[in-house]
């Protein structure tokens, strides 16, 4: 199952890093490995090591819509 897990400002995707065994391999932790996640951790744009967005108007509203049309 995909899982977006988005960083808040200021911050990184590197915040995530400790949590993402846990997601992706919960039966090294004693879990149901059913329980799994494709995790899926962007830089968002502006924000920690990504670049200045190139467009105007690039807020947390523009970031949910251009998250909602990954695949899953």
């Amino acid at each position: 199952m995909p899982l977006i897990l988005t960083h808040g400002w200021p911050g990184s995707f590197l915040e995530m890093l400790r949590i993402l065994p846990l997601l992706t391999d919960p039966a090294a932790y004693g879990h149901d490995a059913a329980d799994s996640f494709d995790v899926i951790v962007p830089s968002l744009p502006g924000f920690g090591y990504s670049d200045r967005p190139e467009q105007l108007g690039m807020n947390f509203f523009r970031i949910a819509e251009i998250l909602v049309q990954l695949p899953p």
